[in-house]
């Protein structure tokens, strides 16, 4: 397959997308063209899990069918849209360049958190892992290098999307986290491995001492064995996610990628040494595990312009009624207001 140039993402911690078209001024173009060329969208040293079958390209089809085809075109080069070239920006072909230039890993980020700022929303709670990745396989059979910026924060599902690509770019202030599955029950959000080990520690105190079955009894009952069974696939199903795409892209090439992709995703999902879904993991105790982070700081100029940009989206979403921004490297905005629901 020919080379293609790089992808960027800027994981920024919120969503975007978008209605009103806005032409960005000369910094913001100057600013997203270089950070987009620059340092490109993470992720990209992950695996997809999925094969390039011909059933997951056509699950892939289908899922692009139903979210991805309003502003795309069924042809993923916007045949059909009338206003993917009065965007601002443009709506990008998913055959142009600087798309068929990300890894799979990027694409997932992509597709997963929303490319802010620009008219790219997230799919998070809406495209399941697996449709997510069939979309990334549909692409990849029609259109591969992925960059992370972490201005700031890029916690669970950012965190393994910056793991799917070739290398992160942090700094001093920018954090990832754990990324243990989370359950929402009764409104509440659960730890898969905490679901995992009470039961366990149920079992050991209960061989240990019968008598203490009854008091195990009511709390086992909210447990149930389908919680149970989610919470062991979830586990192994994004560990293993997340070891197949470092191996694939962040650690490609080196004799022990095997082993170093599955040590490094063992850690960062292991809930027994974060304790909390919400800990910190710097850029630091990244690289203990071999994960491929560039300073921000090194490129000063860098720096100002993601900061920058970051600190204008925050304001943006924080004092008006934007949820979604949508930007691309020609200089176009799409930007959506919140509106209630009558």
């Amino acid at each position: 397959m020919k080379a293609l140039p790089r992808g960027l993402l800027l994981i920024v911690g919120f969503l975007f997308s978008g209605c009103k078209v806005s032409p960005p001024g000369k910094w913001e173009t100057s600013a997203m063209t270089r950070i987009k060329h620059s340092v490109t969208v993470g992720g990209k040293k992950a695996k997809n899990p999925l094969s390039e079958s011909a059933e997951n390209i056509k699950k892939g089809q289908v899922a692009f069918s139903h979210y991805c085809v309003a502003c795309h075109g069924y042809d993923g080069q916007n045949t059909g849209v009338p206003f993917a070239e009065q965007m601002s920006p443009p709506v990008p072909s998913l055959k142009s360049e600087r798309v068929q230039s990300y890894a799979d890993g990027q694409l997932k980020s992509v597709i997963d958190n929303g490319l802010s700022p620009s008219g790219m929303p997230a799919s998070k709670g809406i495209l399941t892992d697996e449709e997510i990745w069939s979309i990334v396989a549909y692409l990849r059979s029609k259109f591969a290098y992925l960059e992370v910026i972490v201005p700031a924060f890029a916690m669970s599902a950012g965190t393994m999307i910056s793991l799917a690509a070739d290398r992160i770019v942090m700094g001093r202030q920018s954090q990832l986290g754990p990324i243990d599955p989370q359950f929402i029950s009764g409104g509440l959000a659960l730890s898969a491995q905490a679901v995992v080990d009470q039961f366990d520690r149920a079992k050991s105190e209960i061989r240990a001492d019968v008598t203490n079955a009854h008091v195990w009894a009511p709390i086992l009952a909210t447990i149930g064995p389908a919680l149970l069974q989610e919470a062991q696939n979830a586990l192994t199903y994004g560990e293993q996610m997340v070891a197949r795409w470092l191996e694939k892209y962040m650690f490609n090439g080196n004799p022990n990628a095997h082993t170093m992709a599955a040590s490094a995703a063992r850690h960062f999902s292991d809930a027994s040494i974060h304790k909390s879904h919400g800990r910190r993991i710097d850029r630091d105790e990244a690289r203990t595990k071999g994960v491929v982070v560039e300073d921000l700081e090194t490129d000063q100029d860098l720096q100002e312009e993601v900061l920058t940009a970051y600190h204008l989206i925050t304001l943006t979403v924080e004092k008006t009624l934007v949820t979604k921004i949508m930007m691309n490297d020609a200089g176009r905005t799409w930007v959506k207001p919140w509106a209630p629901k009558s």
